[in-house]
């Protein structure tokens, strides 16, 4: 891994990769810290897009987490990244829906 990082295969994240895990991290482009998109959403939206379906889906990932095969582990996993980063920009929700539906 070091010997990658010294032929410059590793480079260091973008503004915008590191505004997802640092709250006070802004991109340094004005259009893009505006824009609507990239604002956090809240529960309001996620009532608005997924419904009632996402209660259903916890539902669903209880029979999912009863199988005996280590494919068990995906979808919450999967939930559990996708609500994370859907939490940090509402045009990230979308990445919700698979597991919703």
């Amino acid at each position: 891994g070091f010997v990658l990082m010294q032929m410059g295969v590793f480079m260091p994240l973008g503004a915008r990769i590191r505004g997802l895990f640092l709250e006070a991290v802004k991109t340094g482009n004005p259009l893009v810290d505006s824009v609507a998109e990239h604002s956090p959403s809240n529960d309001q939206a996620f009532d608005m897009y997924l419904g009632k379906a996402r209660y259903l889906a916890l539902i669903g990932m209880l029979f999912c987490w009863h199988q005996r095969t280590p494919a068990k582990f995906l979808p919450p996993l999967y939930a559990l990244v996708s609500y994370h980063y859907s939490l940090k920009m509402s045009r990230l929700m979308i990445i919700c829906g698979p597991i919703v539906s």
